[in-house]
């Protein structure tokens, strides 16, 4: 009787190590931000400086700051997760299939968590504002899809980390900038956001790679 076939890993030995380091500094760059900014209601200094990088962007109703605002929303968010984890399902790929599913939905229970607990606010309303939440599904939907998207079109190559950063970051600084462009966030809750995503996704990659060897 032929052995089963063995699922390709979601991280492929050459991620692993980049992975591993950026989940860590993703996570301490998002531990690190909340602790600075907990309880406060002001920009500080990281962020009037931040800011004068999307001085010049359109924020108008419905313009590109808008459109970007828009693809964080829970409905579309929902929409690529599943696209996403039906391609991986399609290409072979189903550990990058469940991170496409695991990562965006942890990516937004932990940013929901987090808000209250650092306890920033922003705006008249006093919203809780750190991490965003829509920027950390933004970049957790980008880090997962930058993920089958290298393990499909690149096997094997040495700059796929550089290319899972590369997707992964513009996706995180992109919807940054709109956030902060249409004033419903300080620069500094996207960062939040986005390094909140890489630490969850990156970590639910390894965590399945993880349970998956342990089961065999």
């Amino acid at each position: 009787m032929p052995a089963p076939r063995r699922s390709r890993p979601a991280l492929r030995p050459s991620l692993r190590p980049a992975a591993a380091g950026a989940a860590l500094a993703g996570a301490a760059l998002a531990a690190g931000l909340g602790a600075r900014y907990a309880g406060g209601t002001a920009p500080g200094r990281l962020d009037d400086g931040l800011s004068t990088v999307v001085e010049r962007v359109p924020a108008g109703r419905g313009g590109l700051a808008w459109r970007v605002f828009s693809v964080g929303d829970p409905a579309r968010a929902v929409a690529l997760t599943a696209g996403l984890a039906a391609a991986g399902l399609a290409l072979g790929r189903p550990r990058l299939a469940l991170v496409a599913v695991a990562g965006p939905v942890l990516t937004g229970v932990a940013t929901s968590a987090l808000k209250p607990l650092v306890g920033r606010r922003f705006g008249r309303r006093g919203e809780h504002a750190f991490p965003s939440g829509h920027t950390g599904l933004a970049t957790a939907l980008a880090a997962a899809g930058m993920l089958l998207v290298v393990d499909v079109l690149a096997p094997r190559r040495p700059w796929d980390a550089m290319a899972v950063a590369a997707g992964t970051v513009a996706v995180g600084a992109g919807t940054g900038v709109a956030l902060t462009a249409i004033e419903v966030h300080y620069p500094t809750d996207t960062v939040g956001g986005a390094a909140t995503a890489v630490a969850v996704v990156l970590g639910t990659a390894h965590l399945v790679d993880a349970v998956a060897a342990h089961r065999r």
